[in-house]
């Protein structure tokens, strides 16, 4: 997977830990007595958290969502690790900075509270050096593993299992065991009463077991299993058993306590051949066995008088991936499996009964729903909600789910833009979904009309600008993508939602990029960040004439030497035939590029030989993303998509004032702060408002009547989840420039807005 797929700023491959779009319900999951806790990983649709539950008359209750305070404040999300005991539960911790391992909760009568962070490193001070380090942290923060019998805890993170024990509410470290930590590399943990169980290899071969009061450490490894057998690949236990996967031997050993109060091999189940031997997760509780065995597959072992013997395999229900089994559990009242990549990834958790005789079906658990559609009419906004979604002046006049866009599991939707039919004058929003630009005629603001959908290369990041009746189209990560070009007034005979387009032409000059930037006063189309083939200009400007639409020609490039992902990239840009103070530069082609480390703004009069004319920068930058400016073209606004995520913002969400009246030397002139902290993503000003799609927070609508003194009045959140922290999920783009007044948002996770500020721009 590329994470330009999962954070709109980065165009590189890697795999990330957790995506920008899923939630990853259904991670790790525990019982704590009759108490069902699931780990939704990601703060994708809400704040990454611990959901409870307890059976009840047949069905299983959600208690509330368990939540750490200062992962809910920053956004973070939570490592797919979590154990329980008695009334005490831990949760492996996301903290990119290494400060927290673990969050504890406790069980207080019928409910559970937070019960304390277990640290594994020091609070970090000053401003953080941003680097790629810094975002890779972010993005992939190293996950921890934990294990707990209720007084003691242990947490592995990197190559040490710090050992902590619970006093008087709170948690002490006791010691980080040196002679573990030697050969420690993430490996699962767990504890069979006062025995301590790590797997000291990433590939397993070796697994440690000692006795919390005095931690000397034996190996459980039976003498004939070497270490190709990757013994400790997966483990689980309780009072009475540990249970440890060696896949390479094709068998899961069982130990029980001996009579002198240690542990001896008391069984083997054999995995058989194949997806069988893919171990990826096991749960043991008195009699029962789980094993989740690679591809989809969960066996059910009941040891017996004739010792530990097949139930019977619990199948995938409907909607189930071959993740399911990745996560188990075994608690009084059933068996739960897991599959955090179940729908997309939003994820399941299935309970199926314990007695297998009942043969009654699996419950299935899931995360919160998506917002349904809202169509029937305009919602107003009063005593600060549209329906439930927050707002401030902002009212609803529709919201097109992704479902309604005709998205399946898994999609999104990214950027989109406008066009009004200079003939008909019915406005159209231009929606880049996953697998397709999608059509929506918003003539009828309340009641908005799929027309059809240009099917496309997948791409969780697009972009769509338009030109001379044309919608252009770039997608990234999305291989042989190209500029997809589509004659808009085909829209005019457009029947319904199951009108499939093909587009009139593909300029092939790129692969993928991540953005794309039009001049439309000089015909000049500009994607920027390309990669995966084509002329890339080292990730610049790509300069192609579109003067004739169907007949695109390349013309030059600009390749910076500034950049965070990479030297060169050009994450995006506004080009402008310029007519702005500068009398100088007035009359040519100039592009304001944001290139990751500096303003750049660069002359195109001669597309094969670009002028850069200034490089600017500020204190507290971290990752410069997107601009806009004033109509008059003397201001720029500007927003950086990390220094509210990596403490460089103030607390809250900041917009840079640029004063470019000479475009050779900018002045930075002022900065506006929003009223939360959630991450900026695009802004683009009408008049004298900017219209801010602010992730987390939805639309924020600024007045700049006084342009170095910006104020919000209007907003309207699209995230109707608990939380407006800085992270990469929510609103993407507003779209201002309908003639109707109306402004289109899209929202990632949700989908499509129409929202009509108040006052409204028109009569």
């Amino acid at each position: 997977m590329r994470l330009a797929a999962t954070l709109c700023l980065l165009a590189l491959a890697a795999p990330p830990l957790v995506a920008q779009d899923q939630d990853f319900y259904g991670a790790a999951l525990t019982f704590a007595g009759r108490d069902l806790l699931v780990v939704k990983r990601a703060p994708a649709r809400g704040p990454a958290a611990v959901y409870a539950y307890r059976p009840s008359g047949g069905t299983w209750l959600r208690l509330g969502e368990l939540r750490a305070p200062e992962a809910v404040e920053r956004g973070l999300a939570l490592s797919p690790s979590i154990a329980a005991s008695g009334d005490v539960m831990l949760v492996g911790a996301g903290d990119p900075a290494d400060r927290w391992g673990a969050h504890a909760f406790v069980r207080e009568g019928a409910a559970w509270v937070p019960g304390g962070d277990i640290a594994v490193g020091a609070a970090p001070t000053g401003d953080p050096e941003v680097s790629m380090a810094t975002v890779m942290a972010i993005l992939q923060p190293v996950p921890r593993q934990v294990a707990t019998n209720g007084e003691v805890a242990l947490v592995g993170f990197r190559n040490q299992v710090w050992v902590s024990a619970r006093m008087n509410g709170a948690w002490r470290h006791t010691m980080t065991d040196s002679v573990v930590s030697a050969s420690y590399r993430g490996g699962p943990l767990a504890m069979a009463g006062n025995t301590a169980v790590v797997s000291v290899a990433t590939d397993g071969g070796e697994v440690l077991s000692a006795e919390v009061s005095g931690m000397g450490w034996r190996a459980l490894r039976p003498a004939d299993l070497g270490a190709a057998s990757r013994f400790g690949a997966a483990l689980a236990a309780d009072s009475g058993t540990i249970a440890i996967a060696a896949p390479g031997a094709g068998v899961v050993v069982l130990f029980a306590r001996d009579p002198a109060g240690g542990w001896r091999e008391s069984g083997r189940v054999a995995l058989g051949e194949g997806p069988a031997r893919l171990v990826t997760a096991l749960a043991v509780s008195g009699a029962d066995l789980l094993i989740g065995a690679g591809g989809g597959a969960v066996r059910h072992i009941r040891r017996g008088a004739a010792g530990w013997q097949p139930v019977g395999d619990l199948a995938p229900p409907n909607g189930a991936s071959r993740a399911f089994g990745s996560a188990l559990a075994i608690g009084p009242d059933g068996l739960a499996v897991g599959d955090q990549n179940a729908v997309g990834g939003r994820g399941r958790v299935w309970i199926f009964p314990r007695d297998r005789r009942a043969g009654s079906p699996p419950v299935e658990l899931g995360p919160a729903a998506t917002p349904p559609s809202v169509t029937a009419g305009e919602v107003r906004c009063t005593d600060g909600k549209a329906g439930e979604f927050a707002c401030h002046d902002v009212d609803l006049s529709a919201f097109l789910s992704i479902e309604s866009l005709g998205g399946g599991p898994g999609e999104r939707v990214s950027d989109l833009w406008g066009w009004t039919d200079p003939v008909t004058r019915r406005e159209y929003a231009l929606v880049g979904r996953t697998g397709a630009l999608v059509f929506v005629d918003l003539t009828d603001a309340s009641s908005p009309r799929v027309v059809g959908e240009m099917p496309a290369p997948p791409s969780g990041a697009r972009d769509i600008k338009v030109y001379k009746d044309h919608a252009f189209m770039t997608g990234d990560g999305a291989g042989q993508h190209g500029l997809m070009i589509f004659d808009l007034t085909r829209l005019r005979a457009a029947t319904g939602t199951g009108t499939r387009f093909a587009p009139d032409t593909v300029y092939r000059g790129i692969a993928s990029a991540h953005n794309l930037v039009i001049d439309t006063t000089d015909g000049l189309a500009v994607p920027v960040a390309a990669t995966a083939g084509g002329n890339t200009c080292g990730g610049g400007l790509h300069i192609v004439d579109i003067r004739d639409p169907m007949a695109p020609v390349f013309r030059g490039c600009y390749t910076d030497t500034e950049g965070l992902v990479a030297p060169g990239r050009t994450h995006d840009a506004q080009c402008v035939g310029y007519r702005g103070p500068d009398s100088e530069h007035r009359g040519k082609p100039i592009c304001f590029a944001l290139n990751e480390t500096a303003l750049r703004i660069v002359d195109l009069s001669d597309p094969a030989n670009p002028v850069p004319l200034s490089a600017s920068r500020y204190p507290g930058q971290a990752y410069i993303h997107q601009g806009w400016l004033t109509e008059d073209q003397r201001l720029f606004y500007l927003n950086d998509e990390l220094d509210e995520l990596v403490g460089t913002s103030g607390g809250r969400t900041r917009t840079l004032i640029w004063d470019v009246a000479d475009l050779d030397d900018p002045v930075l002139v002022g900065s506006y702060q929003g009223p939360d902290g959630a991450t900026d993503h695009n802004l683009y000003v009408k008049g004298d408002r900017m219209y801010q799609a602010n992730y987390q927070s939805g639309l924020s609508v600024i007045d700049i009547s006084d342009p170095l003194a910006p104020r919000e009045v209007g907003h309207f959140d699209t995230t109707p989840y608990e939380g407006n922290s800085a992270g990469f999920y929510g609103a993407w783009t507003a779209f201002p420039y309908f003639p109707s007044g109306r402004v289109a948002v899209s929202s990632m996770q949700e989908g499509l807005f129409i929202l009509k500020p108040r006052p409204a721009l028109v009569p």
